[in-house]
């Protein structure tokens, strides 16, 4: 499996599907696996109860809400550091992204392309 990154070409190892439940990249921008618990161990609400983002499905790596169910994900265009996922505070009785916790893959070659 190959995924492309901007200018990074990542080449997956052929065994097990690697990009599943961990990190590829620095930053997690390819991970669509099925985490949804946060860093703090509070579980994740569904994506389509977001309301801060404007077009928030072209920002996710699943392109839909739906598809990106309760999991931890990466918004495109919000200057994340990793993958988050929303959450409920009672406290205040608001939703906010709280950053998840995923391990990076071991067996995979990074290749920079050279333009």
């Amino acid at each position: 499996m190959v995924i492309y990154i901007g200018r990074v070409t990542i080449q997956l190892s052929p065994s097990s599907d690697p990009v599943k439940e961990c990190l590829i990249s620095r930053v997690g921008r390819e991970y669509m696996g099925q985490r949804d618990t946060d860093s703090q161990g509070q579980h994740c609400v569904s994506w389509t109860l977001e309301d801060l983002t404007p077009n928030l499905a072209a920002r996710l790596p699943d392109d839909s809400v739906v598809a990106a169910n309760s999991y931890c994900r990466l918004v495109a265009g919000r200057g994340w550091r990793q993958p988050s996922c929303l959450i409920y505070h009672a406290d205040d009785s608001m939703y906010k992204h709280s950053p998840c916790e995923i391990p990076y893959c071991r067996k995979y070659s990074v290749y920079r392309l050279k333009m």
